[in-house]
């Protein structure tokens, strides 16, 4: 029964950081720890505990592995430039978002949008 409770509030907490990540939501002064309490009506510490114990990964890794995937598509369809992708996906800079990025996929941002998705496995 806690297994099933614990599984089915960490699919809400997904679900919010989906929303959160693909900007279905207005909260770009908001710290996603707030955001998540508010939306779920729980204490982030129990949500991060849940999450963590479930996953094995901590809520704030899932949101950057999350935010690293979306920001890939945004790379390669090429539309928007790193500062406007920095800005839309709530980095406080591109050079912060290029940090980020480097450090989880082994590639910066620029090489990834110009050797294309298809070409890397990162």
């Amino acid at each position: 029964m806690i297994d099933t409770k614990n599984a089915i509030l960490v699919q809400k907490v997904k679900a919010a950081i989906s929303d959160l990540v693909q900007n279905k939501v207005e909260l770009l002064t908001t710290k996603n720890s707030e955001y998540l309490s508010d939306r779920l009506k729980y204490d982030y510490s129990v949500l991060a505990k849940v999450f963590s114990d479930v996953t094995g990964t901590t809520v704030e890794q899932y949101i950057i592995s999350q935010k690293i995937a979306q920001i890939k598509e945004l790379l390669v369809a090429g539309e928007l430039t790193l500062a406007q992708i920095a800005f839309q996906m709530r980095y406080s800079s591109a050079g912060h978002l290029s940090n980020q990025f480097k450090k989880e996929t082994g590639v910066t941002p620029s090489f990834y949008r110009k050797r294309g998705a298809d070409k890397i496995t990162v």
